[in-house]
This record gives C-alpha cells, structure tokens and sequence, in this order.
C-alpha cells in the first residue's frame, strides 16, 4: 500500500493536470503540496538575481525575469526554446561554456564573466552552478546568475579615481603619514625621490629617516603633537645645510606631513631682502645728491640773485649791473635746472634712442671738458625699454666719474651684442686710474655701488 501511494505521488509530480504548476515541481523535487510550490514560484519569480534551469542537453526549461532582462531575451517563452549551450550571448560571457563542463562532470562551478548584449550593453555576470542528478546521473543544471555589472562600473570608476588621485599624490610635494609611534604608514614618489634621495620602507621610524639633529627633532616632535589642537603650517626644520618646511594634518589615527625643501626658495628671498634695501639706500642717496645740487648749486645761485635784486630795489638809478647780474643768475639757474631734470629723466633717450643717448652724453660731459670719444655701438636690434635706461644710466655715471676724476683727454666706447645675445659695454679711458679697495675704504665708491646695482 505504501509502495502504491509512493508511486502515485511521483505520478502526481510529472502530471501538470494534477498539479496545475508545469514543471516548476521538478524545479523543486522536495516540495510535497501546491502551497509550497506556490511560495517556492512566488520566490523564483520575485528573486533579485537571474535563475534558470536547464535539461541534460541545455535547453532551458525555466528562467525568472530577472534573466530574461539580463540577457535582452524578448520573452520568457521565447527563451524556453533557447539553448544555453549555443546562445550567442551566454556562450560570449562563458556560462555556456561552465554548464557544459557540469552537465559532463556533475560538478558545481562558481565563476564570472562579461559580454555584450544584442541592445549593445556590456554586462558582468557572477553564475552559480551546480548539477540536477537522478539516479546519479546529471539531467540538467540550475544556475543562479548575478548582475555585477552595476559593482563592475563602481570598481572601474574607484580604480580610475585611485590611478587619479595616485598621480596627483605622486606629483605634489614630499608627502608622508605615521601612526602614533611615528612609523611611516604612506609615502609618495616625491618624498623618497626628492627629499630622501632613497626609498622609505613602510613601518621605518620617521626620524631616523629624516635624520635630523636633536633640537630639529624636538622641535618637530612637539609639532606633531601640538596638531592634535591646533593647525600646523609653514613650519621650518634644518636637515643638514637644507632648509625643509613643513605643514602637518590629521586624519584618523595617522599624521600627515607635507614637506618641501624651499632651501632656494629662502636664499632667493634674502637675495631680494637685500635687494630691496640696496634700492631704498641708493634712493636715498639719489634724494640727497638732488637735494645737494638744488642747496649748493641752484639754490645759492638763487639766493645771489635775491641778494641783487634787492640792492637794485634800494637803489635802482646806481645799481643797473645789480639787476643784471640777477638776470645772469637766474639765466644760470634755469639752466641748471633743465641740467637736473635732464639727469633725472633724460628725455633724447626717449625720442631719439640708445646711441644718440649715449653721444649726447658725451658731448654734455666729456667733450665740453676736451675729453675726445670715440664710440662704436652696434646693436643688432632695439633694446627693451628698461635694458635702455638701465645701459644709459651706467654710460651717464662712468662718463660722470671720468669727468671728475680720471683727468683723461681720451675714452673710448663699445656697446656691442655677442652670439648669445648678452650685452656687453666696455668703456676705457687714458687716466690715471684708482684702486677700488682703497676707495672704498675712505667710504667712496658709490656711483660704482650704484653701477652693480643696476648691473644686478
């Protein structure tokens, strides 16, 4: 009797009269009644992840929706006649190619693969595999199938970002963390390469590998600390002759530094440091030779003149030359006057250029006192206009100084352009010369200091 219920009861199983459910039943071999069945389809339909079943010669015999969609298939029933083994699509993404190898061998596979859709889609696929047996024998496969395509294109676009964010890392200045202990957790290209000048294992101790002496240590140490309070940046540490600044952040457990040797950067502030003070003392100066010329040049003449004006006012019948001489005084006056404003700006070198510049100079200064020039000045092409000013005022000083001092009767001018395109100026003269260490140390020299000045 018992033999007869068991028979009919695998009888009712294959019978889709009786069961009204197809072959979801053989889908689910244990499920004993409808309402099992029933919640075993509703889970087969609803499932978030693709499900199918296959026979022993891969044609497939059930597929969720879920599947259906993955693989652009237009029905359920028009995938019902599909084989998995010959489909374009699953063959391209290797599943066809997994549930062979399990129809032949009755052995689960887990593996994942990628391909294009008709529609022109590129999906990834993570499948689930393993084996319909009867009597020991494999008569066909259910194979759950996962979309990854979703977590593909987040992991591709996280490992562009990384790559990203790797090059700019590299490229930035000397980075480096550690953790409490002060062992190196990251460091980029730039701190090993620039900064170290070898690579920095992972774990090595911070300070023995920047090497500093005791007082730069203690001092950067006290530093780290203090960052858990307070921002800490454009710090400066010594590492040998080099000069490393440094700014300090915080992130989770770790310590961030970001280094830089501005060795350099500090010598050419100093340079300009001095620069700068170099320019207000030679403005200085220059204020005080105008203010000496205006007080003992132009201005005693003025007061001469004052001072014959006003004997004439008291008596102008007798004192005719008084008034005269006043008009002398002024005359030379004015001509003084145009003297210095020629000096501050001459303006031929703005009408006339660099070379009639440089001959109205020497006519002004050197030939007015029988000083005969010879000039030759070849440029190949105008000069900037600051290169100008800078060449002229030099020509203006040293011809100046020839005047006063060399006692020549004879000088002689080069202004030329070599094949590297530096400017050369050289001016000899027929003098009696000077030693510059001697100037210098009875307090002279400042038209050569202003010179280098103009030459720097």
């Amino acid at each position: 009797m018992a033999r007869k219920k068991k028979a009919e009861r695998k009888t009712g199983s294959k019978s889709p009269e009786k069961s009204g459910r197809g072959k979801l039943e053989q889908f689910i071999p244990d499920a004993e009644n409808i309402e099992l069945a029933e919640r075993y389809r509703h889970v087969f339909l609803q499932a978030p992840v693709g499900i199918l079943r296959t026979d022993a010669e891969g044609r497939i015999e059930e597929i969720n929706p879920v599947l259906v969609s993955l693989f652009d298939l237009q029905s359920t029933d028009q995938a019902r006649k599909l084989n998995v083994l010959e489909h374009p699509v699953m063959r391209a993404s290797g599943l066809s190619g997994y549930v062979a190898d399990c129809l032949q061998t009755g052995t689960g596979r887990i593996s994942e693969g990628s391909c294009v859709t008709e529609s022109g889609d590129e999906i990834y696929i993570r499948f689930y595999l393993s084996p319909i047996e009867r009597k020991g024998e494999p008569v066909g496969v259910q194979a759950m199938v996962v979309d990854l395509t979703g977590v593909r294109y987040t992991e591709n676009r996280l490992l562009r970002l990384y790559d990203y964010f790797s090059n700019i890392v590299s490229s930035i200045s000397p980075l480096v963390t550690v953790d409490a202990d002060f062992r190196v957790q990251f460091r980029n290209s730039a701190f090993c390469n620039q900064l170290i000048g070898r690579d920095v294992r992972e774990g090595e101790n911070l300070f023995d590998v920047l090497n500093l002496n005791p007082k730069e240590e203690e001092q950067l140490r006290v530093d780290i600390n203090a960052s858990h309070d307070r921002r800490i940046e454009n710090h400066e540490v010594k590492r040998g002759n080099r000069l490393i600044g440094y700014s300090i952040f915080r992130f989770a457990d770790e310590v961030g530094l970001i280094l830089k040797d501005i060795t350099r950067i500090k010598r050419l502030e100093q340079r300009v440091r001095s620069l700068h003070t170099r320019l207000l003392s030679a403005q200085e100066d220059e204020r005080q030779r105008i203010s000496g010329e205006l007080h003992d040049g132009i201005g005693q003449i003025i007061l001469a003149a004052k001072l014959n004006l006003n004997t004439y006012q008291k008596v102008p019948q007798n004192q005719q030359d008084r008034f005269d001489t006043a008009l002398d005084l002024i005359d030379r006056a004015s001509q003084e006057l145009r003297e210095l404003h020629t000096m501050l700006y001459p303006s031929v070198l703005r009408d006339l250029g660099l070379e009639s510049a440089i001959e109205w100079c020497a006519r002004n200064v050197l030939e007015v006192h029988d000083i005969d020039v010879q000039m030759k000045v070849a440029l190949k092409k105008k000069l900037a206009p600051d290169y100008e000013t800078q060449i002229f005022r030099i020509v203006q000083e040293i011809f100046t100084n020839i005047a006063k001092h060399a006692a020549a009767n004879r000088v002689r001018l080069e202004l030329t352009v070599d094949e590297h395109n530096n400017i050369l100026l050289r001016i000899e003269d027929q003098g009696v010369g000077f030693q510059l260490d001697e100037i210098r140390l009875r307090g002279g020299g400042q038209g050569l200091e202003n010179i280098e000045r103009r030459i720097a």
